[in-house]
């Protein structure tokens, strides 16, 4: 199979050219915060309140609308609880109304 990929039971099994390795990883989850997140400071806020979780991949798309965070499973609820709480922050509600929950 010469410059294709071939996955077989999404267990990683790679065959192809040189194009690299395709690592998956189980028992992650997608979170996503959406809203006018554009506004100077949101994005750090973001990040600064979820980087004691083991992010393994942060996205913004071509919109101005979300972040998109990856993350291992176990953590999810605690980093829903964790954001939740941030945009709830009466402080930062008040500087950034678009977050208001």
């Amino acid at each position: 199979m010469t410059n294709s990929i071939c996955l077989t039971n999404s267990v990683g099994v790679y065959r192809g050219g040189n194009s690299g390795r395709i690592d998956i990883e189980y028992e992650q989850c997608i979170v996503c915060v959406v809203g006018d997140i554009l506004k100077p400071g949101i994005v750090a806020e973001i990040l600064k309140t979820v980087k004691h979780f083991n992010v393994r991949m942060i996205s913004m798309g071509a919109g101005s609308n979300n972040v998109t965070l990856v993350l291992p499973q176990s953590q999810k609820i605690k980093v829903l609880k964790t954001l939740h709480s941030l945009f709830s922050n009466q402080q930062i509600s008040n500087r950034y109304p678009c977050l208001q929950t």
